[in-house]
């Protein structure tokens, strides 16, 4: 999984980073985010998800396109944390086929 935050970004009126996931299995076919500071657990930030086509093999989810839900980085002032992005991609039945999570630091 590819992905860093947009130029920028902070708090709940930050549009979610553009995300690539490659190596899909062929199953797949939706895929949910989470994200999460590492530094304090305790805040939500949300995520999202989508669908796609079986069979795709890169996923490019456009900068923005996680709006329901996502809350972008807002360490307080002075302070770098670290935010998770998790990715779960599921097949048609609901079953988690892949995991992936990427850490990324935000200042």
């Amino acid at each position: 999984m590819a992905w860093d935050f947009v130029e920028k970004s902070r708090g709940a009126d930050a549009p979610s980073p553009e995300i690539v996931l490659t190596g899909l299995p062929k199953e797949a076919c939706r895929v949910t985010f989470t994200m999460r500071d590492l530094d304090r657990p305790a805040i939500d930030h949300g995520g999202g998800g989508m669908k796609f086509e079986k069979g795709t093999e890169k996923l490019v989810v456009p900068t923005g396109k996680l709006k329901r839900g996502y809350n972008g980085p807002r360490p307080p002032s002075g302070e770098t944390h670290k935010y998770a992005l998790t990715a779960k991609i599921y097949e048609e039945n609901d079953k988690v086929l892949a995991e992936v999570t990427e850490v990324r630091p935000f200042k």
